[in-house]
């Protein structure tokens, strides 16, 4: 799973969240856009995308249309800061959720990879 949320509690839920799952974290920088996700999304193999609804007047859950339409890997968005029709309520799942049961929690072999992180973007 792809996460680009700003610096703010949710990025830390999900984030957390996503290894009780055992899934893997792939957290990438919120100032990216389309050009850059659409590759990091497709190297990555994420099947989902959390983002946030806006965020520096800029409309994430187009982009993430736009995004989902150019990778069919993409199968879930998840939007933090307000429902968007055809996308995953991120602050709705988290309130009517219950906690994970410890004997439910993955413990990942040391060997896994459980997190991916892209620090910088360079289209040479």
């Amino acid at each position: 799973m792809t996460i680009q949320l700003p610096n703010r509690v949710e990025f830390a839920v999900a984030f957390i969240a996503l290894e009780l799952l055992g899934a893997i974290a792939n957290k990438v920088n919120p100032d990216f856009r389309a050009r850059e996700l659409d590759y990091m999304l497709k190297f990555s193999g994420s099947s989902a995308y959390v983002f946030p609804r806006e965020w520096k007047d800029f409309d994430y859950a187009g982009m993430a249309r736009n995004l989902q339409q150019a990778n069919p890997a993409l199968q879930r968005l998840v939007v933090v800061g307000g429902a968007v029709e055809g996308m995953h309520d991120f602050d709705g799942g988290v309130a009517a959720a219950a906690p994970i049961a410890a004997a439910d929690r993955v413990h990942m072999d040391p060997n896994e990879v459980c997190r991916m992180c892209f620090t910088s973007w360079n289209d040479r």
